[in-house]
């Protein structure tokens, strides 16, 4: 099993967790659903390249865009090069 640590130090998330703490004696289900669901939201952002709030990313430079075009044809702005 995974073990992950998260620190928040947003108030209005540690409230939500406290008000949901409160009302569930086990938390794993919730947390599971959330991981998932921040899981796909990112692998949707990377395959249309585009920020959380929705922008899209920068263009490559020039001179790299056109070195990375050469080497890895349709690799996409944040895919490896290796």
């Amino acid at each position: 099993m995974t073990v992950v640590g998260i620190i928040v130090e947003d108030e209005e998330v540690i409230d939500g967790l406290g008000r949901l703490r409160a009302r569930v004696d086990d938390l794993v289900g919730a947390l599971v659903d959330r991981g998932e669901y921040l899981l796909r939201a990112h692998d949707r952002r990377l395959d249309a390249q585009r920020a959380p709030e929705g922008t899209p990313w920068a263009r490559l430079r020039p001179r790299y865009g056109a070195d990375k075009a050469r080497r890895r044809p349709r690799a996409g702005i944040l895919m490896p090069d290796a």
